[in-house]
């Protein structure tokens, strides 16, 4: 868990999304449903400044198959793409403070039970 949730999650009255960050998730969406017809998953970067969830900043998460998941050279694959993904956000002096998730599907597909589980993983 983010210290910055764990810190104010009972205090947070107010979410502001940056609209960059909601046509990232769109574009997003609408690029992986529209061939597959499955969810997408991605994160959320920002800031919690004085009881205001701020987020400025995203990234999908990049989809894999079950056999994939149990290869150990993919998973270290996946583990730098996040540490780049990071790595690049913090370069630019981008929020690279992980603030959350986002899931999306196309008819309510992101809660499926195999979707539910993934998070629940994660």
């Amino acid at each position: 868990a983010n210290y910055c949730m764990m810190e104010y999650s009972n205090h947070i009255k107010t979410v502001q999304v940056e609209g960059l960050a909601v046509m990232k998730i769109l574009k997003h969406c609408e690029e992986e449903v529209a061939g597959s017809g499955e969810g997408v998953n991605g994160l959320l970067f920002g800031l919690c400044q004085n009881n205001i969830l701020q987020i400025t900043q995203c990234f999908p998460i990049p989809r894999t198959s079950p056999e994939e998941e149990e290869n150990q050279a993919y998973s270290d694959m996946i583990k730098q793409y996040f540490s780049d993904m990071i790595k690049s956000l913090r370069d630019v002096n981008m929020d690279y403070i992980q603030v959350g998730f986002y899931q999306s599907g196309h008819s309510g597909q992101c809660f499926k039970s195999e979707s539910l589980m993934s998070l629940f993983k994660y």
